[in-house]
């Protein structure tokens, strides 16, 4: 059975950015997030209606602030239905 919604990056580990690909096969309201390993909100990319299809996003490593955050490991967690549909480590280097 495949999956319905799902992210893959690359390239990771990244230094100045990396790029986000999501795959839906529904339309949906869904919410992209990179959160640290404390689970700290580090930014939101998405948080809107996403349509069928595949979809590119880029993190370039800064917070919702616009600071650049500290080099380590990351996730990235797409969100729908209150549920987390799909979540990938994200390394960033400086």
């Amino acid at each position: 059975r495949q999956r319905q919604m799902c992210i893959r990056d690359s390239p990771n580990p990244f230094k100045k950015d990396t790029k986000i690909l999501i795959t839906s096969s529904f339309k949906r309201n869904v919410k992209l997030m990179i959160r640290s390993l404390s689970g700290e909100e580090i930014i939101t990319l998405l948080d809107d209606e996403l349509y069928p299809g595949y979809h590119v996003f880029r993190w370039n490593g800064k917070n919702s602030k616009g600071k650049r955050v500290s080099s380590g490991i990351y996730f990235c967690s797409l969100h729908w239905n209150n549920r987390i549909a799909d979540t990938k480590k994200v390394i960033f280097l400086h």
